[in-house]
């Protein structure tokens, strides 16, 4: 959808308003938003974009975490705009070089199976490498092999899991069994960690 950006800018101050009236009815606080779809990819890849609504949504709802894919425009402008980001990496999706989500529909884009997701998952989680090089890595990130074939980390602080990848439910469980097993606590994303 082409929007523009004043347009955009109250569209999501509305919506995340209306979800807050929403859940506060409900008796649940809101701990952050997390952008979806086209536009969580512009806010990764569009500077633009990703200042105005960083800021826009910080100076809104101070209080609430903005998530978004690791190593994006998002990240920065976040920062920059005084908010908290929660950088994202995903357990079922392969990545370009350019640390972007490998488009649906082509080769790679999907990891598939419970023990490459759960491995990705836990390389994430404990910055230990999921490919066998053999050459170290930094213990804030994960190495993954983009596409193209190139070896790269990815540094996050939540995993994301797409409802529509088969077997994402079973996945998530499997998932959250070995963090336990690993001494990792799984918490929203917005909850700070004590």
């Amino acid at each position: 959808m082409t929007i523009a950006l004043p347009d955009l800018l109250a569209a999501l101050l509305g919506q995340v308003r209306a979800l807050q009236s929403i859940a506060a009815g409900q008796g649940i606080a809101l701990t952050h938003i997390k952008p979806h779809g086209a536009l969580y990819n512009d806010l990764a890849d569009r500077p633009e974009i990703a200042g105005p609504v960083a800021a826009a949504l910080h100076t809104a709802f101070p209080d609430l975490a903005l998530v978004g894919l690791a190593h994006g425009a998002f990240e920065t402008a976040v920062h920059q705009a005084g908010g908290r980001f929660i950088a994202e990496g995903f357990v079922d999706r392969g990545y370009t070089r350019a640390r972007r989500l490998i488009p649906r529909g082509q080769p790679g884009a999907l990891i598939a199976g419970d023990d490459a997701r759960a491995a990705q998952a836990v390389a994430i989680a404990t910055g230990a490498p999921i490919n066998a090089t053999g050459a170290p890595i930094n213990a804030t990130g994960v190495r993954v092999t983009s596409s193209e074939g190139s070896a790269m980390v990815i540094i996050a602080q939540s995993l994301c899991i797409h409802s529509d990848s088969p077997g994402s439910e079973q996945t998530a469980l499997r998932i959250g069994k070995e963090m336990a097993s690993i001494g990792i606590a799984v918490r929203p994303p917005g909850e700070n960690a004590t």
